[in-house]
C-alpha cells in the first residue's frame, strides 16, 4: 500500500464512484492516508477526493486534522465559509455545522446565490425541512434568476419532496427557458420523472436512455445527487422493477454503473444485506449509493407513494 499514499494517487479512491477507476473506497485506507498527510495542500486534495458523505466514516483524529487545516478563521471572507460549508455538507456529512457555515457565508456577502442553493439542498436532502428548502431556493433564484442548479433543485423539491407531482410541470418550462443547459442529463431525468407520474413508462424510458447517453463514462461528481433523487422517486412511484429491467436490457449501462445498479437491486428487494454478495471492489460504492437513495426515499411524502397493484383473488370453485 505504500505507493498508494503518493499525492498523485490519492484521488483514485473517490473516482471509483464516477466509474473512472476500479479501486473501492475503504474506511481504513482513508483514515491511514489522512494520518500520513501533514501539509495543508495534501489534506485539501484528499478532502476534495472524498466520496460524498464519506467523512462520517473517518476517525475523529482525521476530522481534527481537516478542521485544523481547512476551517476558516472568524474574519475569513464569504467564499471561504461557503467552501467550508460545502465540505461539511457534501464530503464530511456534518449537517448542523454545514448549515452554520453556509449562514456565515451569507452574513458576509448576502448577494451571493451559491450558499442559499447549498442551504436548500441541505434542507431538502439531509435535514428534511422542505419549507426552509423552498425559501432558500427562492432566495437563490431571486438573486440569480439564471442559476440552473437552483432551478433543477427547486423542481426536485416541489414536485417530489413537497408532493406537487405533475402540478409542478411549469417549473420544467422555466428550466428549459434558461439560456444555458449545463446539466442536460438532469433535465432529462426530470422529463422521465414527469412521465412516471403520468404512468407513461415508455416515455420515461426514452428520457432515461438520453440521460444515460450523457454519462457514458459514469456519473459526474457535480450531479450524482440528482441521479440519487431520481432513483428514489422512481422507486417511490413503484417503478423499481421496470427500472432494473430497463437497465439490464442495456448491458453496457450495468457494467459501467454497477454500484448504482446493485444498490437499486437491493433497495427494490428491501434488503441492504444483498450488497454483501456483490464483488468486494464495488461493495463500498454500492453501499454509498444505497444509503444516498434510501435517505431520500424516506423523505418523500406518503401521499404520492404508489403501492404495487393488488390482483383480484380468483373465485374458488364451488363443490358440487
Amino acid at each position: 500500500l505504500e505507493n498508494f499514499y503518493e499525492p498523485t494517487d490519492r484521488s483514485r479512491i473517490a473516482r471509483h464512484l464516477m466509474g473512472e477507476d476500479h479501486f473501492s473506497p475503504d474506511r481504513y485506507v482513508w483514515s491511514r492516508a489522512f494520518h500520513q498527510t501533514t501539509d495543508k495542500d495534501g489534506i485539501q486534495l484528499m478532502v476534495d477526493s472524498l466520496p460524498d458523505r464519506f467523512g462520517n466514516a473517518l476517525k475523529d483524529s482525521s476530522l481534527t486534522q481537516i478542521r485544523s487545516a481547512l476551517q476558516p478563521i472568524a474574519t475569513a471572507p464569504a467564499w471561504l465559509w461557503f467552501n467550508w460549508g460545502y465540505y461539511l455538507h457534501v464530503r464530511l456529512g456534518r449537517y448542523a455545522e454545514a448549515e452554520s457555515a453556509y449562514r456565515e457565508a451569507i452574513a458576509r456577502y448576502p448577494k451571493d446565490a451559491l450558499p442559499w442553493n447549498g442551504l436548500g439542498n441541505l434542507y431538502c436532502d439531509q435535514l428534511g425541512r422542505p419549507a426552509d428548502a423552498a425559501e432558500a431556493f427562492n432566495i437563490a433564484l431571486g438573486l440569480d434568476p439564471t442559476d440552473e442548479s437552483a432551478h433543477q433543485n427547486r423542481l426536485f423539491l416541489r414536485r417530489d419532496f413537497m408532493g406537487e407531482g405533475s402540478a409542478a410541470r411549469p417549473l420544467l418550462r422555466d428550466l428549459r427557458s434558461l439560456p444555458k443547459n449545463e446539466w442536460p442529463d438532469t433535465t432529462l431525468l426530470h422529463e422521465a420523472i414527469f412521465a412516471a407520474y403520468d404512468s407513461n413508462w415508455g416515455l420515461a424510458c426514452q428520457s432515461l436512455t438520453r440521460a444515460l447517453a450523457f454519462r457514458a463514462d459514469g456519473f459526474s461528481a457535480n450531479n450524482t445527487d440528482d441521479w440519487l433523487r431520481a432513483s428514489a422517486v422512481l422507486l417511490h412511484l413503484n417503478y423499481g422493477a421496470e427500472l432494473l429491467a430497463f437497465l439490464y436490457q442495456r448491458g453496457d449501462t450495468v457494467a459501467r454503473l454497477r454500484p448504482w445498479v446493485e444498490a437499486l437491486r437491493a433497495l427494490q428487494a428491501g434488503d441492504r444485506r444483498m450488497l454483501q454478495n456483490v464483488a468486494p471492489e464495488i461493495r463500498s460504492a454500492a453501499e454509498i449509493f444505497y444509503d444516498g437513495i434510501e435517505s431520500r426515499l424516506m423523505k418523500l411524502p406518503e401521499k404520492t407513494r404508489r403501492l404495487p397493484a393488488v390482483l383480484p383473488k380468483k373465485a374458488r370453485a364451488k363443490r358440487r
